[in-house]
């Protein structure tokens, strides 16, 4: 008796989705940098599946001219064409270097590739769920697919924009995975326009490299105690912290300010440029060009309270910079400690 073969993997991979997948890094230096057309400020950069380049200009009232047949997930529904999109996909270079201290923002984009004129097939029931895997192997759910889009009709597109705040050095994952009702009408001559419905998904992994675009270096020095001759109150105490800002990207960097958040019972006071007492002279934020250092300084109040030989908690130093395109970052030490 003869049995029916299923189908391979293979062969089940090759029946080709009629939802495309696009992610887009959001920010203004993808944007200025690419386009140098004149409305370049209100138009995104090129999808992260196909080559980064410049969009072709618009014409007045017209559209751009991009094959949507190339952003399909399986661009041919030809079993016998053997060009397929891998499932694990690489950003290219043109979606910007991600640095440590970054917000990675980007635009998910699901869209229906049907037309209005197939009338005999429609999809329903869209979910979208997104997740980083960091390099400690931690997946971090940052979209889940809880929601439920009713419908996107032919030619629309799903969106949705996540945020991720980058800590770690090292290759991320970002997985985006999604779900959706295919609906067919059976216009077969011997059928009754049977509808047969079934949910469909498929999942797309994007790896990138997070790497420090700026190095901070500490040493806190104690200054001679004070304390008010014949005085019952604590010794006051006084450090001073000094810290080494390198520019250890390949762009330059404009440092927004350096702070020091200190914890009771510490107090701190900026001897820097953004300091009360500079500020009204006019000084400009300094720039880090690649491999240049910049060196700041606090000093630190604080009583201590009868806690000598105790291990003192003085705070955070949280540094902030702008690129050259004006996309923030922000760097934070862990809590400096020293033996009072």
């Amino acid at each position: 008796m003869a049995h029916s073969r299923s189908l391979s993997t293979t062969e089940a991979l090759k029946d080709p989705h009629f939802v495309s997948l696009k992610v887009l890094r959001q920010g203004l230096s993808y944007i200025t940098r690419q386009s140098p057309v004149s409305n370049a400020s209100n138009r995104l950069s090129r999808p992260s599946l196909v080559e980064h380049s410049v969009l072709p200009p618009l014409e007045a009232g017209g559209e751009p001219d991009i094959l949507t047949q190339a952003s399909l997930a399986y661009p041919s529904a030809d079993p016998a064409d053997s060009f397929q999109l891998s499932p694990l996909l690489s950003l290219p270079p043109g979606f910007g270097r991600v640095a440590i201290g970054e917000t990675l923002s980007c635009i998910i984009c699901a869209n229906n590739e049907l037309t209005a004129a197939e009338t005999g097939k429609w999809l329903n029931a869209f979910r979208l769920s997104v997740d980083v895997v960091t390099p400690d192997k931690d997946p971090i759910p940052l979209l889940a697919d809880e929601e439920v889009t009713p419908s996107v009709g032919p030619g629309e597109s799903l969106e949705r924009i996540i945020k991720f705040e980058l800590t770690e050095e090292g290759t991320h994952e970002l997985r985006v995975t999604i779900k959706y009702s295919e609906t067919t009408i059976d216009k077969s001559e011997d059928s009754d326009n049977d509808l047969t419905e079934r949910v469909r998904s498929f999942r797309k992994i994007y790896k990138f490299l997070s790497q420090p675009c700026l190095v901070t270096r500490t040493k806190v020095k104690q200054l001679p105690a004070v304390a008010a001759a014949g005085s019952t109150s604590p010794e006051q105490l006084k450090y001073v912290l000094e810290a080494q800002l390198e520019n250890v990207g390949a762009s330059m960097l404009v440092i927004e300010s350096a702070t020091f958040e200190a914890e009771p019972p510490f107090s701190s006071q900026s001897l820097n440029w953004d300091s009360p007492a500079l500020k009204q002279t006019g000084i400009l934020s300094p720039l880090l060009h690649p491999r240049q250092v910049l060196q700041v300084a606090f000093l630190l109040d604080g009583k201590s309270g009868g806690l000598k030989g105790q291990e003192l908690v003085l705070g955070q130093l949280i540094s902030r910079w702008r690129t050259t395109m004006g996309d923030p970052g922000q760097l934070k030490t862990g809590q400096l400690t020293v033996q009072a």
